[in-house]
C-alpha cells in the first residue's frame, strides 16, 4: 500500500506554505476581510441536486453569495461520510485522508452554465488540507485547486532563547470574495507575531507585542463556461519582514496552488528548481537547502500522488539531465520512502506509450529505498 506521510501544522508552515483559498458563510453587502462594503453579486439560483443525490442535504447553512470568510469557517462545515468523500473528491486529495473520514464541505456557491462552487476541508493530524473545486450539474469536477494555507489557522512557536513568557504567534486568514458572477479574488492574509503568555494561566489572551512578518495578497481569478479556474493577476497589498527564503517558499505554494486544468505545475517547479540551487541562485538561500528540499520533495509527491501518470509522461519525455532537474527530486522520493517502489512498477506498467513506458522502467530499475536494490 501507498504509504502517505502527514505533517503537523506548524511543520507545514514552517516549510513555507503560504496563504491562498477562501473562506466564509457570509451573505450580500459583507465585508471581506478588510472592513469596507464590497460590490454585492447576484445570487445564481441552484438546487445542488447532485449533492442531494448524495444524501447531502442542510446546504442552507454553507451557501455564500459574494465572500465566504475564513475567520469562522469551522462554524459552518458539514462533514462528509467516506462515501460521500471519495465521490466528491477522488483525485483531489489522497483517499486514505478521505476515508479517515475528516473530509467536510465547508462552503458551496452556485454559478453560471450550471456550475457549482465547493469549498471542502480535509483533516490531517493537526491541521487540514483545503481544497476549491467546481462540479457541473451532473457533479463531476471540472476543476480543483489546493487551498495552501487552511481557511484560518493560528500556531505557535518557540524559539529559543526567548524572554520568559515571550513567544511566536502565526495566523492564517484567507477570505474568498466575488466581485462578479464567475469573477473572485482569493485573499490572503500571513501575520507572524511576538507576543506574551501568561505562563500561570495559559487559557487566558496573549498580549501582542508587535507584529514581525506580515504578507497580505489578492489573487484573482475567473471561471469560463467549461468550469475551469483561470488564473489572473496577483496583487501584494503588504509585504514587511519577508525576506528571501520566505519569497521562494512562496513561488512554491503558488505552483502548488494552480489549477489542475492548467497543466503547467511541474514546468513550473522544474524552474524554480533552478532557480533554488542553481549557481544564480540567492546568497541567502544557502543555509537553508534542507528545508527548500524537503518542501519540493513535498510538492512534487504531492502531484505524484493526484496524478502519477501526469509525473511519469513528464519524466518521460523530458530526459536531458541539464534541464530535467525534478528527476533527482522524484528519485528522492523512493529513496526516502514517499513513494513505495512497487507502487512505481505498478503505475509505470499503466503507461499507455509503450516506448515512454520503456524508459521509465529503465530509469527507475534501480531506484528504491536507500541501501537497497530496485
Amino acid at each position: 500500500m501507498k504509504k502517505y506521510r502527514i505533517f503537523s501544522l506548524s511543520l507545514v508552515a514552517c516549510m513555507g506554505l503560504s496563504l491562498v483559498a477562501c473562506g466564509k458563510n457570509v451573505q450580500t453587502g459583507s465585508t471581506a476581510g478588510n472592513g469596507k462594503s464590497q460590490q454585492q453579486v447576484e445570487r445564481v439560483k441552484s438546487d445542488f441536486t447532485f449533492l442531494k443525490k448524495l444524501g447531502i442535504s442542510q446546504l442552507d447553512s454553507l451557501e455564500f453569495v459574494d465572500t465566504f470568510d475564513g475567520n469562522s469557517f469551522s462554524n459552518h462545515s458539514l462533514h462528509l461520510s467516506k462515501t460521500q468523500g471519495v465521490a466528491l473528491l477522488s483525485g483531489v486529495v489522497n483517499e486514505e485522508l478521505i476515508k479517515s473520514g475528516g473530509a467536510s464541505i465547508v462552503g458551496i456557491k452556485a454559478l453560471p452554465h450550471g456550475l457549482t462552487l465547493v469549498l471542502y476541508s480535509v483533516e490531517c493530524g493537526d491541521g487540514t488540507f483545503d481544497y476549491v473545486c467546481i462540479h457541473n450539474k451532473q457533479g463531476k469536477r471540472t476543476d480543483a485547486m489546493a487551498v495552501i494555507n487552511q481557511w484560518h489557522a493560528i500556531f505557535g512557536q518557540y524559539p529559543d532563547p526567548m524572554p520568559q513568557g515571550h513567544a511566536v504567534k502565526n495566523e492564517c486568514i484567507t477570505h474568498c470574495h466575488f466581485t462578479a458572477p464567475t469573477h473572485f479574488e482569493l485573499q490572503e492574509s500571513f501575520v507572524t507575531s511576538h507576543i506574551i503568555v501568561n505562563e500561570e494561566q495559559p487559557d487566558s489572551p496573549a498580549k501582542k507585542v508587535k507584529d514581525v512578518a506580515v504578507l497580505k495578497r489578492v489573487k484573482q481569478y475567473d471561471i469560463d463556461a467549461q468550469g475551469h479556474f483561470v488564473v489572473g493577476k496577483t496583487i501584494t497589498k503588504q509585504s514587511v519582514g519577508v525576506d528571501a527564503y520566505w519569497l521562494v517558499m512562496t513561488k512554491i505554494d503558488d505552483i502548488e496552488g494552480l489549477p489542475h486544468s492548467s497543466n503547467k505545475q511541474l514546468d513550473l517547479l522544474n524552474s524554480l528548481h533552478e532557480e533554488m540551487f542553481g549557481p544564480k541562485r540567492d546568497e541567502a538561500l544557502e543555509d537553508r537547502d534542507e528545508d527548500l528540499y524537503c518542501r519540493m520533495q513535498f510538492v512534487l509527491d504531492g502531484f505524484y500522488c493526484i496524478n502519477a501518470q501526469q509525473v511519469l509522461k513528464w519524466m518521460a519525455t523530458h530526459r536531458n539531465k541539464s534541464t530535467n532537474h525534478l528527476v533527482e527530486v522524484f528519485e528522492s522520493l523512493l529513496s526516502t520512502g514517499y513513494i513505495d517502489k512497487y507502487d512505481l512498477v505498478v503505475a509505470i506498467e499503466k503507461m499507455t506509450n509503450p516506448e515512454e513506458r520503456a524508459y521509465m522502467e529503465k530509469l527507475t530499475a534501480q531506484w528504491g529505498l536507500e541501501g537497497a536494490v530496485g
